[in-house]
């Protein structure tokens, strides 16, 4: 068990506090957070069961677009986390191979002090600020799959791997945290299609978010959040410390049971590329995190109803934008051509069908757009317009939401003044011919008379 009296009643509120003066996404900051309190527990405590044992190790993806804090959020907590340890928490390098992971992992064992037995572990935590450095090509790996799928498990026991070079890499009690910064472009270029909604990937939570803070060119120092730092350091330091085996209250158990009875009967539909994460979120990643904010919160090692209610509250805001991460990756052909037709839906606010069609003739026919165009308007997704053009009636496609509707209704404004003008052009145009038919008229029926003043002889003087 920690020694040591803590300073703070919530490491990870006081936590996201003190990240609260940059741009980052709050999300970003609440998961950075618990990944480095899921690194510093490491493997010596866990949640057991006659069927299973879990432990607190996550495997986090912070995805977003370029720029937006992603890795500025993360490496707030692996500095706090080096500090806190004194480098007792072995981080991986930038870019790694599944040979050097092994040799990492392998070098990484210690033992965990106990009065009833000797502990070991080989615990350590892979800390990825650009995903696509870190692993680079290597989720195309199988071997690097295979590691990475099988240590978040911790399995007991010792575990053999064979390098090329070095023979057996022998590996007592594996644990792996997994922290990862990344865009969604680089997920739908390096994760497989077939990789999405499986096995490996359902053992992530993808944290994704576009949405920055406030802007702040040079963020203050408060001498309170210095203060702060030093206690969340502190604190860390006795979260490190904390071992053994968690329990559970009574009460959250009963709670639970009665979530994961709700979700089991009536969990379905939405994407198919979150089947896998749904399933494993009622069985894992409700009760590890659920551990993970136990730990955040105080030393007993005890399960209660307020840890299982943030768990399930993290979770909940996150799901709703984790398909984003994926873009169209892992979805049927068509799906892609579905996403491709919605963004550039999206990119004009308002297009006509035929710009659509003549743009895209290389991925879908006629037919096959219809059915695109159908499905989308049947999710909501965007809504059909008759726009009047002098060739006639056209067909043209708006996005719903941003806007778009308004937009349609501000565009036909515009068409009936056109219109308006271009009759009034056209009445003063009939209105001219009218004149100078009358005026030749009037012309013409002078000219007899004009020949008559000309034609009369004139008197002579």
């Amino acid at each position: 068990m920690a020694t040591g009296q803590r300073r703070l009643s919530d490491w990870l509120a006081g936590f996201v506090q003190f990240c609260s003066g940059l741009e980052s996404p709050t999300q970003y900051h609440i998961w950075s957070g618990l990944a480095t309190v899921s690194a510093a527990l490491q493997r010596k405590v866990r949640l057991k069961n006659p069927y299973f044992t879990l432990f607190p190790n996550l495997y986090i993806f912070i995805v977003g677009p370029a720029g937006i804090g992603k890795t500025t959020a993360a490496d707030i907590g692996v500095a706090m986390l080096n500090a806190a340890t004194e480098g007792a928490v072995s981080i991986t390098a930038d870019k790694i191979t599944p040979e050097a992971l092994m040799m990492e992992m392998a070098e990484s064992e210690t033992i965990i002090p106990s009065e009833q037995e000797i502990l070991k572990q080989s615990a350590i935590f892979a800390y990825c600020p650009e995903a696509a450095v870190f692993l680079g090509d290597a989720l195309h790996n199988t071997s690097m799959l295979a590691l990475l799928t099988r240590f978040y498990e911790c399995p007991e026991g010792t575990w053999r791997y064979r390098t090329k070079t070095a023979g057996f890499t022998e590996i007592t009690n594996g644990c792996l945290t997994l922290l990862a910064c990344t865009t969604p472009e680089w997920i739908q270029k390096t994760i497989s299609p077939v990789l999405i909604g499986g096995g490996f990937t359902s053992r992530i939570i993808f944290i994704y978010d576009e949405t920055q803070g406030d802007p702040e060119h040079w963020p203050k120092v408060d001498p309170s959040l210095v203060t702060l730092e030093q206690d969340l350091v502190h604190d860390l330091k006795i979260i490190h410390e904390l071992q053994g085996e968690f329990s559970v209250d009574p009460q959250a158990l009963d709670e639970y049971k009665e979530w994961y009875d709700t979700q089991f009967y009536e969990a379905g539909g939405g994407d198919e590329r979150m089947a896998g994460f749904i399933v494993r979120l009622r069985s894992e990643h409700i009760l590890k995190v659920g551990m993970v904010l136990a730990a955040c919160m105080e030393d007993d090692l005890v399960l209660r109803p307020n840890h299982l209610h943030a768990s399930r509250e993290f979770l909940a805001a996150a799901e709703p934008t984790m398909v984003e991460s994926f873009g169209y990756s892992g979805r049927s052909i068509i799906a892609e051509d579905q996403m491709m037709i919605l963004k550039e839906v999206e990119r004009m606010a308002l297009v006509p069908h035929s710009t659509l069609l003549t743009k895209y003739k290389r991925h879908v026919d006629k037919e096959k757009l219809k059915r695109i165009v159908e499905t989308l308007m049947e999710a909501g997704e965007i809504f059909p317009y008759t726009a009047t053009r002098r060739g006639g009636k056209v067909l043209v496609l708006g996005v719903i939401g941003g806007g778009a509707k308004h937009y349609a209704s501000k565009v036909e404004h515009i068409r009936r003044v056109r219109e308006a003008k271009e009759k009034e052009r056209e009445d003063l145009a009939k209105e001219r011919e009218k004149l100078k038919l009358e005026k030749e008229k009037m012309e013409k029926d002078l000219d007899p008379l004009k020949a008559k003043i000309i034609d009369k002889p004139g008197k002579k003087g």
